[in-house]
């Protein structure tokens, strides 16, 4: 039985008690091994009262939990900011987050150490320790033109993508054969079988009539996830149609309540439509397939590079049509007929639009794409996750 550590990056504690794309994703990996024991577990995650509390649950994963030091953490953030600068700078970084997490590991004997989405933090760890550094890469901006691109590649053992396009952006710094590929996975279950009753329920508390067609954006509110584009797409068609609303269902940062600029922007952006416009701000993820639940269809309209979309497998599971971007990963993982792919580019607010009217007017269409989406995701369940992660590292 293989000793694993996992290095979060330290941002957001775990368990995810305050939510956390990649957090929720190691969260599968503990919760498999309390099933089946196929691994010792040890998760490093940054202090949190609440999250220390949720760890005693767990009896076959150990964690550990690494107090921030504030003032080491002012000055290395500075120090390192000029180091990025330097040709060979990026050897001196210094991340006082792992200098703890390295002294805990050498005097244990773990077999590797797996990096959660900082391949900066990859470098270091691999002069530090004598045992494999294994990055799992959650997004793209580990490809050529990335300031330690060539040396993290090279002091990886190995590196897992969550998609063959983030396996492509990693080939771009050189052509290896460390790269794998493991999708990322959801709990099916829990949104598939949210009931009717919980969906007029949601849109009673939101709102919204039993007959009005609901469009939903599930995620962070910041520019690069194209939800000023879908409320300006939106827009146009809820002057044209009394019963079409947008649900938006998220915070600028996970579990951040505090309004940016931008979010401000898109209150202002949706004023000619407000009363058809729904901000929920963050949702805890235990209550996010209810939100699902509420829609008719979920729109995902990435403008930067998407890794991957865990919204789009999420919205699958719920039974749910899509229009989707054609933004990095999210076409390898959609169903056949089972979304709208809307080019980015000139022409996206339109082609976002003109797709929200197709499905407004066309209810059966909507149900059979929803159908085909959830066959399609049960090849994303979580149950097999930490398996199909041992696999590799073994391959």
């Amino acid at each position: 039985m293989q000793k694993i550590a996992i290095v979060s990056y330290g941002g957001l504690p775990l368990p995810p008690v305050k939510g956390g794309a990649v957090e929720n994703l190691i969260q599968f990996f503990v919760e498999n091994n309390e099933q089946s024991k196929l691994a010792e577990l040890t998760v490093f995650s940054s202090y949190d009262s609440a999250a220390e509390c949720e760890a005693h649950k767990y009896k076959n994963t150990k964690f550990v939990y690494i107090h921030a030091n504030k003032a080491a953490d002012k000055i290395t953030r500075f120090t390192n900011l000029a180091f990025m600068k330097l040709r060979f700078g990026a050897r001196f970084q210094v991340f006082p987050y792992l200098i703890e997490i390295v002294k805990i590991i050498k005097k244990s004997d773990f077999d590797c150490v797996i990096v959660e989405n900082r391949a900066d933090y990859v470098p270091y760890l691999n002069r530090k320790l004598d045992i494999p550094v294994i990055l799992h890469m959650h997004n793209d901006y580990l490809r050529s033109g990335y300031y330690l691109a060539r040396s993290v590649v090279d002091s990886c053992d190995k590196i897992i993508a969550v998609s063959d396009y983030v396996k492509k952006c990693i080939l771009t710094i050189k052509d290896t054969d460390k790269v794998a590929v493991l999708r990322n996975v959801i709990d099916v279950k829990s949104f598939a079988g949210v009931s009717a009753d919980v969906r007029n329920r949601v849109r009673e508390a939101h709102g919204i009539g039993r007959d009005d067609v609901v469009f939903a954006f599930v995620g962070r509110l910041t520019r690069s996830k194209g939800v000023a584009e879908l409320v300006e797409a939106f827009s146009r068609v809820a002057e044209k149609h009394s019963n079409a609303k947008l649900l938006i269902v998220g915070a600028k940062w996970f579990s951040a309540g505090n309004e940016s600029e931008f979010t401000k922007q898109l209150q202002a952006s949706s004023e000619r439509v407000k009363d058809k416009i729904i901000f929920t701000g963050y949702v805890e993820y235990s209550r996010i397939a209810e939100q699902y639940a509420c829609a008719d269809v979920v729109v995902v309209p990435s403008v930067a590079g998407e890794a991957c979309g865990l919204v789009v497998l999420e919205a699958m599971a719920s039974g749910k049509a899509l229009i989707v971007s054609d933004s990095g990963g999210i076409p390898e993982h959609i169903a056949p007929g089972g979304a709208i792919v809307i080019p980015r580019g000139e022409g996206f607010v339109g082609g976002l639009s003109a797709a929200m009217e197709k499905l407004i007017m066309d209810s059966a269409l909507v149900k059979s794409m929803g159908e085909d989406g959830a066959a399609h995701a049960d090849m994303y369940d979580k149950n097999e996750y930490l398996k199909h992660l041992l696999d590799l590292i073994d391959d």
